[in-house]
């Protein structure tokens, strides 16, 4: 920040401020602290809120509270200004960090414990109603094996350049906070992406993704998760959409593996389900609703428009099903993987 207020109603610039002086923010009226660094010399930062000063945050968590500190110094130690517990008094909400960066102000709200998708989204509205722009930082709980894809659609944020992306920080064990980017979804729900450190300059130290599993290995899993030890009720609801309209689930056509990625964090369904549930309700009806198209990804639907599996004529959409070969058994269908697609 480079503008601060005397007690006397004075604005003063950072470069020509007293350091006997109190300033106070133009814009809150809170506290603020004249400070200097390496890359930046002299600005105004917000005091953080503390006991003495007669605030103590509420139900927070021991990682909660030690994370959010080294996020504090994360922006510190870049002299970027901070300020914590930063009150809103127009929506009666108090934010995690108020972050100044070239002259912009941003809320960071540090996620540690559950939270309902409903609720980021009335927050952030409420932020957004007052011009401010916020940021989530998922925490080690939204992190764990299988729950990826309910954090994108918490904290998600969508880039032409990055694709679906998401910060995240275990600030207990991580030096710095990290972005999950071109985030997406193979066919049998694993999220996949790309890691790097975040940097307020720019990118550094990317890491690969997992491999994506072989096709072979999907065409197996469907059998495995009907006839496997641990039965997935989701596969034998679509085996019994299959059985009523005489098909196999398992000899399901090559076409649903791909594309091999998708970015639907949208339909809380299996992607590769999605597509076979459309294939089939497409065949019974010929024509294509709007409706159908929404219950799979766009990927899919590109290709089934490329391919001409599904035409256009005269602004309706109709399905093609002799383009589409589906198998009695998975052994036809590994038979015959050559010959499809």
């Amino acid at each position: 920040m480079k503008i601060g207020i005397t007690k006397n109603g004075t604005l003063v610039e950072a470069r020509k401020a007293d350091r006997n002086e109190k300033y106070f923010c133009p814009s809150c009226q809170q506290a603020l602290k004249l400070c200097s660094g390496q890359y930046k010399k002299n600005y105004f930062a917000h005091q953080s809120f503390t006991k003495k000063q007669g605030y103590q945050p509420k139900g927070e968590t021991k990682r909660h509270l030690m994370g959010k500190k080294k996020v504090v110094d994360f922006f510190n130690q870049r002299q970027i200004s901070v300020q914590t517990e930063f009150y809103l008094p127009e929506i009666k909400q108090r934010a995690d960090l108020r972050v100044e960066i070239d002259d912009h102000i941003y809320l960071v709200e540090y996620q540690c414990s559950p939270i309902k998708l409903k609720e980021i989204q009335k927050r952030t509205k409420a932020y957004l109603k007052l011009g401010l722009i916020s940021y989530w930082i998922a925490g080690p709980k939204h992190l764990g094996k299988g729950s990826l894809f309910q954090t994108v659609q918490k904290f998600g944020r969508f880039s032409k350049k990055e694709g679906w992306w998401i910060l995240a920080w275990d600030a207990l064990k991580q030096e710095a906070p990290h972005v999950f980017f071109n985030m997406q979804r193979a066919v049998l729900g694993k999220v996949l992406y790309q890691e790097r450190i975040f940097n307020c300059k720019g990118h550094q130290n990317e890491f690969i993704r997992p491999k994506l599993p072989t096709v072979e290995y999907e065409a197996y899993k469907i059998e495995h998760s009907l006839l496997g030890n641990q039965i997935d009720q989701r596969y034998v609801e679509i085996q019994q959409l299959c059985y009523t309209n005489g098909k196999n689930l398992m000899g399901c056509p090559w076409t649903v593996h791909f594309p091999r990625l998708c970015t639907d964090f949208r339909n809380r369904g299996i992607p590769l389900l999605n597509r076979v549930r459309f294939l089939v309700l497409a065949e019974q009806k010929v024509k294509v609703s709007i409706t159908d198209i929404t219950q799979i990804d766009i990927e899919f639907w590109q290709m089934l428009l490329e391919k001409n599996i599904v035409i256009s004529n005269d602004g309706e959409w109709y399905f093609i099903s002799q383009k589409v070969q589906w198998y009695n058994s998975l052994s036809e269908k590994l038979a015959k993987k050559n010959q499809s697609r």
